[in-house]
């Protein structure tokens, strides 16, 4: 038995309605995701900036002073903490240093993608607006959290994308807090 679109393609007229719902479904799958998304990454953004305002301030001015330097800090430390703590955790001793590692890069990984929402957010606000005060902090971290919601919607550039902006925010957090403890 052919199924009916089959027939319909074959007969040269197209059917009505699809009996397939993976598009709809797809459609809306994409939108709530792009929409999480965003609020999540506004939520962390905005959290961040109000528990450590001046790690923000000095972090975001990081990148705009030298952000490449901040994004080969944030690749650099990325690949060599990885390299570090798998190693530590071959051995069983170093396991015990290896786990706090992992917890400390992953905080300093969320509060350096949070910095880059922020400066995402920022630039859109500063090309869209002219009015001459600083937006509200809520309205760029979420103006950028959905930039980059839907910026990675692109297949390979919207990956590209949120990997540069989350490592420059990371190499910039970095930065700071060598700064004021190194």
């Amino acid at each position: 038995m052919v199924p009916s679109n089959e027939l319909s393609l074959a007969s040269g007229t197209a059917p009505l309605q699809s009996s397939d719902p993976s598009a709809l479904v797809q459609f809306f799958g994409t939108g709530l995701g792009v929409t999480l998304a965003a609020v999540f990454g506004g939520i962390v953004a905005v959290i961040v900036a109000a528990v450590a305002p001046k790690l923000t301030e000095q972090s975001l001015q990081r990148i705009r002073d030298d952000g490449v330097v901040a994004f080969l800090v944030g690749l650099g430390i990325s690949i060599v903490g990885a390299i570090v703590i798998v190693l530590l955790a071959i051995t069983g001793f170093g396991l015990i240093l290896a786990i706090p590692g992992v917890i400390a890069l992953a905080v300093l990984g969320i509060v350096g993608s949070a910095i880059g929402t922020l400066l995402v957010g920022r630039f859109v606000l500063d090309v869209v607006s002219s009015s001459a005060g600083e937006p509200d902090t809520v309205v760029v971290a979420f103006a950028g959290a959905l930039v980059l919601a839907v910026v990675s919607l692109v297949p390979i550039l919207g990956s590209l994308v949120n990997f540069v902006v989350s490592t420059t925010g990371f190499g910039a957090v970095l930065f700071v807090l060598w700064e004021r403890h190194g």
